[in-house]
Parts: structure tokens; C-alpha cells; sequence
């Protein structure tokens, strides 16, 4: 049986004639060289496993535009890059919110020069030294006063065949880049503010007021309702003075409060003696990650 005489090989041949998408019902697995293959089980001449289905027609990647290093650097949206792998450096583990990742530093190219990619988690693996491939989802980042790139919580790696010829003409500088994240430093606070959101009665739609000695507990003056807040539910952003440069951090969860409870036992958690304890009681021993900009760990001096 050819597969034009069944129902999914007529519609797979005029979407391909009249350039329209269909959905594919099947199988989806990997081969060696990281290339996605569907299978599809055609079993009688009526099997309905490609369908009908609206939407953009998903080309080839040969037929997808890609973007340069160079305009992907200056781009306000992400990018979609097919580049060489040059070089790469080891592993960086840490936790952020409670959450453990992994993040690899990587220099790669194209024809209109190099630069250092950050890659996270899964996507690591995906890489080899002296492949090409094809980066989606990939975002510019300001780092040590420096413009590299980075992948995203979207971004796709896959491998190709093509073969890109990269224009080195940066690579002195894209090896020399700065790639120390994690770093200890002594300093003091310059500004610490707090986005959270004031609490709201639910029954008046009035501010709720903290107790005094009780923060925990929120009341309405209006209408003498009481409302619970988790003591510690800030949403912080400190500026640190860092080489004659101001620049926001935010900190690992409960961090600062943490250390905040340690050395005052008898005062209670509100943002305000949070606020006077860091800002008047400084310089700090501050451990933070250049890359995330994130106070991982404090101590007094």
C-alpha cells in the first residue's frame, strides 16, 4: 500500500503542496547525533495519525532565520543562533531560592565573531567541543561590566549538521573574559528597599496595621478584622557599593533574616529593624554571585 492511498499520507501530501501544518500523532525519540525522528504506525488506509491543524508551519532549520552573535548582543528580544562550540570551563553548582542548579560557562562562534555563553542545567550535556548548533531562547547579559549570553527557563539546544565557520577576530577577548561568579567582599549597604505589597482587608479592602510586639498578626482599623502575614515574606533589594559601582543584589531565601534572628533574639521581624540593623551596623562580610546578582551568605565583620 503507497502512502498517498492512505487518509495520512493524502493529508501529509497536500499540506506539504499547499504549504499548511498538520499535528503528528507518533512515536518521538533521539538518534545518536541528538536528531528528532517521529514515527508514525500507519496501520489501515483509514489510520488518522497526522490530523488537520492550525497554526505557522515549523520549517527546517535551514529555513529558519538565524541571528549573528553580534546583533543577538544588541537585541532587546531573544535570539535564535547557529554557532560553533570553541571552548568551555567547569561546572558552577548553587542554590538559589531553595532551589539547586547547575550553570556552565561556554565560548562560542559564528561568522561574525565569539562570545561567552551561560548554559544551564539539562541543556549542558547537549554541548560538544567543535560541533555546531542551533540556540533558541538566548538572551544577552550584563556581567562584570561586560554584554555576553545566556540560555533561558525556554531556551532549546539542538545539534546540526551545517558547518559554521567562526570569524576569531574576539577570541583573545572572549577567553579573557571575567568568569569569577562567586565571590566573598567586605562592604557595607547603601540602600535596602521592599516591594512588597501592603496587606488589604478582605471584607473593607483597608490597609491592615501590625500589631505592635505581635507583627505576625495584621489588624484593620476600620472594621477590627485580623489577618495573618508570615513574618519573614519581604521581598528585599539591596544595593551594594561594589568597585566604586552601586548594584542591586537580592538575597537566598530567608538568608538575612536568618542571621538577622541570630544576633537579635529579643526583636522582632518587620522590615524596619531589618532595614536599621543592615544600614547602621555595617561593613559586612557579604558572599554574592556576580552572575545572578544574589547575596548567598552574610557575617559581621
Amino acid at each position: 500500500m503507497a502512502i498517498q492511498e492512505t487518509t495520512s499520507g493524502a493529508i501529509l501530501l497536500s499540506a506539504e503542496k499547499n504549504k499548511s501544518a498538520v499535528r503528528l500523532v507518533g512515536e518521538l525519540s533521539k538518534d545518536e547525533d541528538n536528531q528528532q525522528t517521529i514515527k508514525l504506525s500507519v496501520n489501515n488506509k483509514y489510520d488518522k495519525c497526522i490530523q488537520w491543524a492550525e497554526g505557522e508551519i515549523v520549517r527546517p532549520d535551514y529555513n529558519i532565520t538565524t541571528t549573528p552573535i553580534y546583533d543577538a548582543l544588541q537585541s532587546s528580544t531573544s535570539s535564535r543562533l547557529e554557532a560553533v562550540v570553541l571552548d568551555q570551563n567547569q561546572e558552577i553548582f548553587i542554590n538559589e531560592y531553595e532551589k539547586p542548579y547547575v550553570y556552565k560557562m561556554f565560548i562560542i562562534g559564528d561568522n561574525s565573531g565569539t562570545v561567552s555563553l551561560i548554559v544551564y542545567d539539562h541543556l549542558i550535556d547537549l554541548l560538544k567541543i567543535n560541533d555546531t548548533f542551533i540556540f533558541t531562547q538566548i538572551k544577552w547579559k550584563k556581567i562584570h561590566d561586560k554584554i555576553i549570553l545566556t540560555t533561558t527557563p525556554n531556551s532549546i539546544i539542538s545539534h546540526t549538521r551545517n558547518v559554521v565557520n567562526p570569524n576569531l577576530h574576539n577570541m583573545e577577548e572572549s577567553m579573557s573574559f571575567n568568569q569569577m561568579d562567586v565571590q566573598q567582599i567586605s562592604t557595607c549597604f547603601e540602600e535596602i528597599t521592599n516591594s512588597q505589597k501592603q496587606m488589604t482587608c478582605v471584607s473593607c479592602e483597608q490597609n491592615l496595621i501590625p500589631i505592635k510586639g505581635k507583627e505576625h498578626l495584621l489588624k484593620c482599623h476600620n472594621c477590627s478584622k485580623f489577618a495573618w502575614c508570615k513574618l519573614n515574606d519581604f521581598n528585599e533589594t539591596f544595593v551594594l557599593q561594589i568597585d566604586n559601582e552601586k548594584r542591586s543584589f537580592t538575597a537566598v531565601k530567608d538568608v538575612l533574616e536568618t542571621f538577622f534572628q541570630q544576633q537579635n533574639a529579643n526583636l522582632s521581624l518587620t522590615f524596619d529593624n531589618l532595614l536599621k540593623y543592615y544600614m547602621f551596623n555595617g561593613p559586612w562580610k557579604i558572599t554574592l554571585s556576580h552572575f545572578h546578582n544574589l547575596i548567598l551568605h552574610i557575617q559581621k565583620i
